[in-house]
Formats: C-alpha cells, sequence, structure tokens
C-alpha cells in the first residue's frame, strides 16, 4: 500500500500540514507541534496535508497526503466501518447486527426485535460515537454488537503497515461497559507480553479501510480470541505518542 498519494504539481511547497477537527483539537495540536503547521482549515497550498480526523474537503492543493480523504470517511461512519472490516481477510469482528430497514416500519420492528432478542446481550453503537445499552430497537442509524467476556483491551498503533506502539487499557472500573478515559482507563505501554495475533489482524484492518496510519481497538477474550471493535484515525496522543508517529511519517 502506498503511503503518499500524489495530488498535485512537484512545486508545491515545503509545507506539512495537519488538518485536524473540532473533535479531535487536543491530538491534533500536539501531532501538529512536530510540523510545521495545523488547524482545521487548510488556507493554503502545502506539500505534505497529515488528516488527522478530518473528513471535510479542502480547497487548496497538496503534493502528498497521509489518510485520504476518502479513506477517513470510510471510519466517521461506523456502520459502513464495520461492513468493511467484516469484508476485509484477516480480520475478525465480534458478532454484529446491522438492523433490518424496509419501507414498513413496524416489520422492521418485528425483525429487528425477534433477532436480537435471540442474540442477547448486545450494545447498540450509533455513528455518532454515543454508546449505551438498550433492551428495545433504536430508531438511530447504527448497529448491535455481541457483547464479548474480555480478559484485555489493546489499542495498537499502525503506520504503513507498520505496528510501532501497542498498549493495553489498564486501571479503569471493570464493571464499566466501555473501557474509556473518563472511566478511568489509561493506556499502559507494552514491549511484550501481548498476543501476536493483535498486530497482524491490526495491520489488515488499517489497510482494508484504505488508511495510512490508524489506531486500533483490539480485544482479547477469555478464551485467547482476538477482535478488533474499530480503527481511529485522531486517537488519543500524549508527547510521546505523537513523536513517535511524526518520526515514521517523516521517515518516508
Amino acid at each position: 500500500m502506498e503511503t503518499f498519494r500524489q495530488n498535485s504539481s512537484a512545486n508545491a511547497p515545503s509545507f506539512d500540514f495537519v488538518l485536524y477537527s473540532q473533535a479531535s483539537l487536543e491530538s491534533g495540536r500536539l501531532l501538529a507541534e512536530f510540523f510545521d503547521n495545523g488547524g482545521w482549515y487548510l488556507s493554503k497550498d502545502v506539500h505534505c496535508l497529515i488528516r488527522w480526523g478530518n473528513s471535510s474537503p479542502v480547497q487548496h492543493s497538496f503534493k502528498y497526503e497521509i489518510n485520504s480523504l476518502s479513506a477517513v470517511k470510510n471510519t466517521v461512519n461506523k456502520v459502513e466501518m464495520i461492513k468493511k472490516l467484516r469484508k476485509t481477510e484477516g480480520v475478525k469482528v465480534p458478532w454484529t447486527y446491522i438492523p433490518v430497514k424496509t419501507k414498513f416500519k413496524k416489520l422492521n420492528s418485528i425483525v429487528n426485535t425477534f433477532i436480537i432478542n435471540k442474540m442477547k446481550p448486545f450494545v447498540f453503537k450509533d455513528i455518532c460515537h454515543n454508546n449505551k445499552l438498550v433492551n428495545k430497537i433504536s430508531d438511530k442509524e447504527g448497529y448491535y454488537q455481541k457483547l464479548l467476556d474480555i480478559k484485555n483491551e489493546y489499542r495498537v498503533f499502525v503506520f504503513r503497515d507498520k505496528p510501532f506502539l501497542v498498549y493495553v487499557k489498564e486501571g479503569g472500573d471493570k464493571n464499566s461497559l466501555f473501557r474509556k478515559r473518563e472511566n478511568g482507563w489509561r493506556l499502559v505501554l507494552l514491549l511484550d507480553g501481548y498476543p501476536p495475533d493483535i498486530l497482524g489482524q491490526s495491520i489488515k484492518a488499517v489497510a482494508g479501510l484504505g488508511l495510512d496510519f490508524g489506531g486500533v481497538d483490539v480485544i482479547e477474550d477469555k478464551d485467547g480470541r482476538v477482535y478488533v471493535i474499530e480503527v481511529n484515525t485522531a486517537p488519543q496522543l500524549n508527547r510521546f505518542r505523537a513523536r513517535k508517529l511524526a518520526e515514521h511519517i517523516k521517515e518516508v
């Protein structure tokens, strides 16, 4: 997979820009410190455009791009992301049900309720990142994913088919449905001791979505099976992670 896509003439200025969104502002600004500039709006032509969770078109030209517009869009809509991951060879996702949509709302409800009730417990995940446990069919667009008995959850940073950082989530409330920072979970760097399969699946998940870079959330269940949950195009950063990612980008 090519990391850079050429978009304009060789006369583009030698200026690198991190294009982040307001939702990814904190980590985007941190990453931008290792490049020439950054922001949520591109105001001039640049040499290299680094998309940090931003799926907006730009009016100015660039010679190279990391994480193309179409690839980032593959991750914005979580339903479409799950569909693509399910079709990616070598990537396992938890059993997922995307609700049936027909012209007849009552029929929708009957069919969906029947299937969901057969496969409880499920977590409903809508495309706006609002996760909640539900006992009935939601009218929001989203998908249902079967809850797994989790042993560990990892985040793997991948660039150009190469995993360069592996973290495990620790320290949070084990009764919390989602292992997030607001629930007390923190990322702890691992040098070894993780299931080797998480690396292969993470590489394939990033490539399957057409991305150059991604922070892949992977879970290991009590039986040692590994599943990809999602791929983030603007994962949480600290200065160490931002520097490591910048180093990999600049190498190529």
